[in-house]
């Protein structure tokens, strides 16, 4: 990770940098199960429109201050990390977290001030449903870190290497390499522009010697990852696991894409950014952010913080998420009432 210097200027330029935090809406075609998209025809990329937020810098605060002030006001409706369960990720994984203050201090200068959207690529085959929940999570990834999203072509499998391909008897199929994906399919689409290339696929994956599978995978410093829907459900079966399988897709979505501006993983609060050793772990996972991921995101990526939540929460409305709606909401309402009271 590039450790930048943080530069003193006058306060004029430094609120002409930090006044604006452009948001944008993704408009993205959704296919309806009961409609299949023509035979050969490639997900649709996403349509731009911007859409700016404005967020209000006092002359006496410090860079991150305001920042700061908003993580505060969230800190009470959100639960801190419950006692660890046999075989969860910290168990196994000793971990030491990092909060805002400690992320901005390796992080002075917006990821977006040089990457603005991120790539999604489609690796194998998808039936109509899985397709479906691919652009939905496409969707949530504008939603929360701002940017546009722009799904590329489909990556054909056959194409790999015989030792970046395996059978398992795990009862899920083919597993594909997630080195092997991270290397030499995701970097060549990078474009310098780009956030981060993020692969999806209905795979199974495992990162390598002495593993069985993992959920995803990502690659800090090439900006690229790769998650899969293999252990999702079968969304296809009715409509409660189909809503269970999309929500778990976001969150390994929204996780990994995290991962790529700069958030290790969360150890202070139930949060996206946690780490997860099985499924069961990542159900009792919230879909949000903890204030200090959140701090993160709002810096990185120059987003206001209301108009994320919002965005967020009207998603999740009109795809029957209503628990993570109503959080995002009640997060929303209390940084409104909170700046009207300053």
């Amino acid at each position: 990770m590039e450790i930048l210097r943080y530069k003193r200027i006058g306060f004029a330029a430094f609120a002409a940098i930090l006044f604006v935090f452009p948001a944008y809406t993704l408009f993205i075609r959704r296919t309806h199960p009961s409609s299949p998209p023509p035979d050969g025809a490639a997900p649709q990329p996403a349509v731009i429109s911007p859409k700016p937020n404005l967020i209000k810098i006092t002359p006496s605060l410090s860079p991150i201050e305001p920042f700061q002030q908003q993580r505060d006001r969230l800190i009470a409706i959100h639960r801190p990390m419950e006692p660890l369960q046999p075989g969860d990720w910290l168990e196994s994984h000793r971990e030491a977290g990092q909060s805002f203050d400690k992320y901005w201090g390796t992080e002075r200068k917006p990821r977006v001030d040089a990457h603005r959207r991120l790539l999604v690529v489609p690796i194998g085959d998808t039936d109509i449903f899985q397709l479906e929940i691919m652009q939905r999570a496409a969707e949530y990834l504008s939603a929360n870190f701002g940017l546009p999203v722009e799904i590329l072509d489909v990556v054909d499998v056959t194409e790999f290497p015989a030792e970046a391909r395996r059978e398992t008897s795990l009862g899920y199929g083919e597993q594909l390499l997630t080195r092997y994906i991270l290397d030499h399919i995701l970097p060549p689409r990078r474009s310098n522009d780009a956030l981060a290339v993020l692969g999806m696929t209905t795979r199974d994956l495992w990162p390598g010697k002495g593993w069985n599978f993992v959920f995803g995978q990502a690659s800090l410093s090439n900006r690229v990852g790769v998650w899969s829907l293999a252990r999702y459900g079968d969304p296809s079966r009715d409509e409660a696991t189909y809503r269970l399988a999309l929500e778990r897709t976001i969150k390994v979505a929204l996780h990994e894409t995290g991962h790529m501006i700069g958030i290790p993983h969360c150890t202070a609060y139930m949060c996206c950014m946690n780490g997860s050793n099985h499924l069961g772990e990542t159900d009792r996972q919230p879909i949000e952010f903890c204030p200090e991921c959140q701090a993160k995101i709002w810096w990185a990526c120059r987003y206001d913080p209301v108009a994320r939540l919002n965005r967020l929460a009207e998603l999740a409305r009109a795809d029957g998420l209503q628990d993570a709606a109503e959080f995002w909401d009640a997060e929303a309402i209390l940084l409104q009432e909170n700046a009207a009271t300053r």
